[in-house]
């Protein structure tokens, strides 16, 4: 039940996402039949991806190891540094988002090795 209300809530982001990656539709037709054909694609993907996993813990891991390292160590220690790198006197403030950025790409190398292994 907690999955049947919870997939709109990422799916719907998910293929706006991939919408705004491709060039824009000559007209509102292509763009109707791209959302149709992504839609489709999206959908086909996750059934087969379900179909053919037999552990669930393995794509747990996977996520955890990738999406929670990018969430919180990698993107927080980019974006502060992105949003202050020309304007703060203290540089060491940025060195260490820069670092907290490698570490967690550090620490996603190494937990996408460990889900795998």
């Amino acid at each position: 039940l907690n999955f049947a209300f919870s997939s709109p809530c990422h799916f719907h982001p998910s293929r706006d996402a991939l919408l705004s990656l491709l060039p824009p539709p000559p007209n509102g037709a292509a763009a109707e039949r791209r959302w149709w054909w992504v839609t489709a694609g999206l959908l086909g993907g996750g059934l087969l991806i379900a179909g053919a996993v037999q552990d669930l813990a393995v794509v747990l891991s996977l996520v955890g190891a990738t999406a929670a390292m990018l969430n919180c160590f990698v993107l927080p220690g980019l974006m502060y540094h992105a949003m202050f790198r020309s304007s703060e006197p203290q540089a060491w403030r940025t060195m260490a988002a820069a670092a907290l950025a490698i570490g967690g790409v550090m620490f996603g190398v190494f937990g996408t090795l460990a889900a795998l292994l």
